[in-house]
């Protein structure tokens, strides 16, 4: 076993063809259980499922975690893929959303376009070292995110407390508390944000740096940030904080293989229950609590692609061709335009009551790129998004500005199966990517003025 790992990770093709290979194996199971007439949800899940494990494995060989960005979308791909049919698991899933094989193939082009391109793109050891920072810009980046963060916790704190009022605040149903966001331009102002971004770079600078000093400033962004998201029962909020923390702590080596496992079933597991058990604390009600299984956001995006595909194809609605990604692309420039993220179009068009309830489905990256441009969107999309991602990754290892860029990404991964470019993309730009550089070109501008007049 031990010769067989050596040869595969001195020769990367040896490693590549046995995938293949496996892959190939993987399939035969499949056709052989659909061949046979088995249970069709439990051949999608052991299919989803050796997919998942073999990449897994192929990415933990190759970097030494699980917790790359590359891995991380495999498991959100995998929850997402999987969470209709382990629901479900007793049914006929087409009953319930009768276009779910055909999203379900589409996922299954959107895994392996991403992977394929990532794992090209992801390899290397990012020669090069620093372009834009050096370690003598720390003090300077301390400072910067320490403003930034409580300067986002202030806000935070004052329109809680002194806007809305902390009882009508917290106290109050998810959808009801989103119609009162949803009514003030300055109120949905990401702040939330700013504080989960300030505590990446802040841990970021404990961990690797060694500053003492960041680590005690982050502790109370971390809990107040903790807190806030339990109160608002957001489990993607709490994924900001816990994420970057769990992955460092993982290359400090306090946090084995073993620990992440254990963590990530346990989180699952909560997760599985995390809305009902928070509304009964929070509200006192009456909730049902499912723990094992996934909520219904993970298979909503079924409903959403069946909708698309079923009108797309009727003449309903019409391809966008491009049209979503240039309003993105556009968002880069200008933080505010009146384009409808497709996100919003989708309830305002197929579910407007649930819109009036202040409730939403969110969207998803495999029906806005079938949106735009069909199958073909799905393989250019997702390769495109693993180009992305691969290089962040390789340039991560030797260089600061992509590492903290990879940290904060890292939580947001799952979103690609759960949103809409325009959306995911706008926050992530403007409250934590733009900051970023903003402080690393500030910090290098008074360390290149201090050193002249030195």
């Amino acid at each position: 076993m031990e010769n067989m790992l050596s040869r595969w990770r001195e020769n990367p093709l040896q490693l590549g063809t046995s995938l293949l290979i496996s892959l190939g194996i993987v399939l035969a199971i499949a056709l052989i259980s659909t061949l046979l007439a088995l249970n069709t949800n439990l051949t999608i899940i052991l299919l989803s499922s050796l997919s998942a494990f073999l990449l897994i494995v192929l990415e933990y060989r190759r970097t030494g975690t699980i917790l790359s960005l590359g891995g991380f979308f495999v498991v959100s791909w995998y929850t997402y893929n999987t969470a209709v049919y382990i629901n479900n698991f007793g049914q006929d899933v087409t009953s319930i959303y009768p276009y779910a094989y055909l999203s379900t193939a589409l996922s299954f082009m959107a895994l392996f376009s991403f992977y394929g391109l990532y794992y090209a793109f992801s390899r290397g050891r990012g020669q090069g070292g620093e372009t834009l920072y050096n370690n003598n810009y720390d003090n300077t980046m301390h400072i910067f995110a320490v403003i930034y963060g409580y300067l986002g916790l202030l806000f935070q704190v004052y329109f809680v407390f002194f806007v809305y009022g902390f009882n009508s605040f917290v106290f109050t149903s998810r959808s009801q508390r989103n119609l009162n966001l949803n009514s003030g331009d300055i109120l949905a102002l990401p702040f939330n944000n700013m504080i989960s971004v300030s505590v990446v770079i802040l841990l970021y600078l404990y961990f690797m740096r060694n500053m003492k000093k960041s680590g005690r400033a982050s502790i109370i962004l971390l809990v107040f940030g903790i807190a806030y998201s339990l109160m608002i029962v957001d489990r993607s909020s709490l994924m900001l904080y816990l994420m970057p923390t769990i992955v460092l702590l993982n290359k400090r080596n306090i946090l084995k293989l073993q620990h992440i496992i254990l963590i990530g079933l346990g989180l699952l597991v909560f997760f599985t229950g995390f809305k009902a058990i928070m509304n009964i604390i929070i509200l006192n009600a009456n909730a049902a609590v499912s723990l094992g299984l996934l909520d219904d956001e993970f298979e909503v995006w079924h409903m959403i692609m069946g909708d698309l595909y079923r009108d797309l194809s009727g003449g309903g609605i019409v391809y966008q061709f491009g049209k979503s990604y240039l309003a993105t692309l556009m968002n880069l420039v200008v933080p505010f335009t009146d384009y409808t993220p497709l996100s919003q179009w989708y309830v305002q068009t197929y579910h407007y009551d649930v819109q009036m309830r202040g409730g939403g489905f969110g969207f998803s990256s495999i029906a806005e790129a079938f949106l735009n441009f069909g199958f073909a969107g799905i393989l250019f999309y997702f390769g495109f998004l693993g180009i992305v991602l691969g290089i962040i990754e390789r340039k991560a290892r030797s260089n600061t500005v992509y590492a903290i860029v990879g940290l904060a990404l890292l939580p947001l991964i799952y979103k690609f199966f759960r949103s809409e470019s325009y959306s995911l993309i706008k926050v992530f730009w403007w409250s934590e990517v733009l900051p970023i550089f903003i402080f690393i070109l500030i910090s290098r501008f008074i360390f290149n003025r201090q050193s002249r007049k030195q």
